[in-house]
């Protein structure tokens, strides 16, 4: 059974203009986040490889507060349209809760590209207050 990799995200950091930067243990930036009037434009890299969504904040706070976990493994909420998503899922690994966040950009019925990252507790807590969303 192959299963998927998670790059994950450590630290959440507002920066001077008011972006909020993901980065992993070592320092590198995973993922950006940036208000735009009423969107989210959410930026997600690895390695020579990024993502880019404009998603209405009201949608991804929405998708967000409500997640919820039973048995370990929640169930996954999708913001976005047909074309682009970014899916949202809390789970339990290695007994603390982690919440996953997949972009994806939808070719057709024939495929389409994901990039996965989960956010530690630290992590979640700077992005959920970034977005004005209770802990």
């Amino acid at each position: 059974m192959v299963t998927r990799q998670y790059q994950l995200l450590e630290s959440a950091i507002t920066q001077e203009d008011g972006t909020l930067a993901l980065t992993s243990q070592n320092g590198v930036v995973g993922g950006l986040f940036r208000h735009e009037s009423d969107y989210v434009r959410l930026s997600f890299f690895s390695i020579a490889l990024e993502i880019t969504l404009r998603l209405h904040t009201t949608d991804l706070t929405r998708a967000l507060s409500q997640l919820q976990m039973t048995g370990g493994l929640g169930s996954p909420r999708e913001v976005g349209t047909g074309q682009s998503c970014l899916t949202v899922q809390k789970w339990l690994n290695e007994d603390r809760v982690l919440v996953a966040l997949r972009p994806t950009l939808i070719t057709d019925a024939t495929g389409a590209l994901s990039l996965n990252f989960a956010l530690s507790e630290e992590a979640r807590r700077g992005v959920y207050a970034w977005l004005g969303i209770g802990a």
